[in-house]
């Protein structure tokens, strides 16, 4: 959905997970078990800031659901403007966390949403509610929608840099 929005609205697309590895020259779950949860979570808050402020004509940034889990991630995207939720329902988000065996358990997924979901209702300045679907079309529609829901929020955006300039 996310590689479809960026072609369609001609931005870069950087996945900070890909973007931590490719920095850091070692994979998130390796670093995770020689260190931790926490040493991660703080390196990619400063990446995300990094990542920002090297693109001030912007880009579509995916952040892994673990950003809100440190004030630095939350500040980080406080001025990262507009963020964009991408909400999914939990049995989604299961099925995708447990089908990749390379990336490092988080523990009980419903709990470890359910303590983060305010603050990805705090860091978000819009919500995109996208239950992907279970076929091509049902998935294509979805990717219809989230394009045209995004040139609406960075048309947006837009508007209002130009009003407080």
């Amino acid at each position: 959905m996310l590689q479809a929005a960026a072609r369609a609205l001609d931005m870069d697309l950087i996945d900070m997970d890909d973007e931590f590895v490719k920095v850091h020259g070692i994979e998130i779950s390796e670093f995770v078990a020689r260190g931790s949860w926490s040493a991660f979570r703080e390196l990619e808050a400063q990446l995300l800031v990094k990542t920002c402020d090297q693109r001030p004509n912007g880009a579509i940034i995916a952040c892994g659901g673990g950003i809100v889990s440190t004030s630095a991630g939350v500040l980080a995207l406080s001025v990262s403007m507009p963020v964009v939720w991408c909400r999914r329902p939990i049995n989604d988000i299961i099925n995708y966390l447990e089908s990749d065996s390379a990336r490092p358990s988080i523990g009980d997924i419903r709990s470890v949403y359910a303590e983060r979901e305010p603050m990805y209702q705090q860091c978000s300045t819009h919500i995109f509610d996208c239950g992907l679907g279970h076929n091509d079309e049902a998935r294509q529609h979805t990717c219809d929608e989230f394009c045209g829901f995004l040139r609406i929020v960075l048309q947006g955006s837009l508007q209002m840099g130009r009003e407080s300039m």
